[in-house]
């Protein structure tokens, strides 16, 4: 069985930064941890400066696809 760690791997904080790679004389994590803070995503730093980021955060956050409500008597007349 898979252990699911408690914060998001570095690939999918890739994916929500865009940021791969460092520029000029800032790096990957420091660019990174900007973009986090500019959309108000709670993090920590790891000791090397490595932004972490909570599963649990990034999951509430995701929104929840609901079916589309219809009346039962909608439904009925078809």
């Amino acid at each position: 069985m898979e252990e699911v760690s408690t914060f998001l791997p570095d690939s999918d904080i890739e994916r929500i930064t865009e940021i791969r790679r460092g520029t000029g004389n800032k790096n990957k994590y420091q660019l990174q941890c900007e973009v986090l803070r500019s959309m108000s995503i709670p993090f920590t730093t790891s000791r090397l400066g490595r932004p972490l980021v909570p599963r649990s955060v990034y999951e509430k956050s995701q929104p929840i696809k609901q079916a589309a409500w219809r009346p039962n008597v909608l439904s009925a007349a078809q």
